[in-house]
């Protein structure tokens, strides 16, 4: 949509893969796109194994898109 932060990278043909902690209304980030959504806030374990596991999920999409 016009409002996800992805937009500008999917209007010029590029793919994005947004990760995001708790993305349930009940347990979403009051912080997130906030003066206050500062690295303080950041779950570093949560970080890390996304670091280490998203090449391989990138490469996974893009293989089955590629299909």
């Amino acid at each position: 949509t016009l409002n996800s932060d992805h937009y500008p990278f999917w209007s010029n043909g590029f793919d994005a893969v947004h990760f995001i902690e708790n993305y349930v209304p009940a347990a979403h980030n009051p912080y997130y796109h906030t003066l206050s959504d500062t690295d303080d806030k950041l779950n570093f374990s949560m970080a890390g194994k996304l670091a280490s596991e998203s090449p391989f999920i990138t490469l996974r999409t893009s293989v089955t898109n590629a299909m």
